[in-house]
């Protein structure tokens, strides 16, 4: 059986998930109908095999499949009409060695790229069709287990002895340290290395740190498997590139996406306020600077919310713009989780915060797509 499905061994060197695609080269009433009348039992059984089961129809109108390509690519029109699905069909077919009749199975996996199917299994009407797209799951799951135990079979294990350390498989740096306070001191003076502790050395770290819920959803909304490849196939028959949005501020300092359904990003005052100084500098602004920034982020905050107390604002605004006070990578975390809520992560790091260490933070966005009301 394998060898029938498998003559070339197709899916060697390629690993999970795979992907279990339905196309036609023309509408075919007997399979259509088999599978939306057995298409939980089909998802459920291609799911035990470790097997993600795409059918077009539904996928394309699942409200959650929506949601996700709404989120990594906001810049695609919302409707996906029959024709799509059409267009979808054949751009999968042309890209086929072997020219597809009827309905079949094509298998995909996510590092072949834009290759096309792996192979396409001709699902026959005249034949038992639930034992044929059984037969197939089936397959796929043996040919892949056996090679996977091949492999692990073939593993060679290594045993580590104690011993001298290599030096080309150790930490050079940490090696000449433990060489150095091997040696005595003369002078009796001991000196203490201390860390810096600023802002910008601990930017990598806490300006991109997020809450649970936020990396949470950011794994729900993932487009991987099935999700990226008909993302991508959207992107070519609709002639679609990854755009970037302007970023429409309003009088009252709302902030939307205008070219992505005018989504909003919403932020409290503090971040926004940040946000906003970063935006008025595509030079960017090194951390040990910030208090020269001290009056224009007062007057921009000042503008964003009249209704605070004074003192507690001058407090703020004073944190924020001591470089030794981690203040305002807590604000950079929260521009970036305020647009990770709304576009992934490839569209939206064009407009957080980001930089070096010892080098200016800014906003990469092009400054031709940014507008104020």
């Amino acid at each position: 059986m394998n060898q029938y499905l498998f003559p070339e061994n197709k899916l060697v060197g390629f690993t999970k998930p795979f992907l279990a695609l339905y196309v036609e080269d023309s509408y075919n009433p007997e399979l259509n109908n088999f599978i939306q009348s057995n298409f939980n039992q089909i998802v459920e059984y291609y799911t035990a095999k470790e097997i993600d089961f795409c059918y077009l129809p539904y996928l394309l109108q699942n409200k959650k499949y929506k949601e996700i390509v709404n989120y990594n690519r906001p810049y695609l029109p919302k409707v996906v009409d029959e024709n799509s699905i059409t267009e979808i069909y054949n751009r999968i077919i042309t890209q086929q060695t072997k020219p597809i009749k009827g309905g079949c199975l094509a298998l995909f996996n996510e590092n072949y790229g834009d290759k096309g199917a792996l192979l396409c299994f001709p699902v026959a009407e005249n034949k038992d069709i639930i034992e044929q797209f059984h037969k197939f799951a089936n397959s796929i799951y043996e040919v892949f287990n056996d090679e996977k135990e091949l492999k692990k079979s073939n593993e060679v294990n290594f045993k580590i002895t104690p011993g001298k350390p290599n030096k080309e498989n150790t930490n050079v740096f940490a090696e000449s340290i433990v060489e150095e306070e091997s040696k005595p001191y003369d002078s009796g003076i001991c000196f203490h290395i201390v860390r810096e502790n600023d802002a910008d050395a601990e930017f990598d770290e806490q300006a991109f740190k997020l809450a649970d819920e936020i990396r949470e959803k950011i794994r729900q909304l993932k487009e991987s498997g099935s999700l990226g490849l008909i993302g991508d196939i959207l992107d070519e028959i609709q002639g679609a590139t990854k755009k970037l949005s302007t970023v429409f501020i309003t009088n009252d300092y709302r902030i939307f996406l205008k070219d992505y359904n005018m989504k909003e990003v919403e932020m409290a005052p503090l971040p926004k306020s940040v946000f906003i100084l970063f935006l008025r500098h595509p030079e960017g602004i090194l951390f040990k600077q910030l208090s020269n920034y001290h009056d224009e982020l007062l007057s921009i905050y000042r503008n964003i919310t009249v209704h605070e107390n004074i003192d507690r604002v001058m407090e703020s605004i004073r944190a924020l713009t001591d470089p030794l006070n981690d203040s305002i990578n807590e604000k950079c975390s929260r521009i970036r989780a305020a647009f990770l809520e709304v576009i992934a992560d490839n569209l939206a790091q064009h407009y957080y915060v980001t930089g070096k260490r010892g080098e200016p933070k800014k906003i990469i966005l092009d400054r031709s797509l940014v507008e104020f009301q």
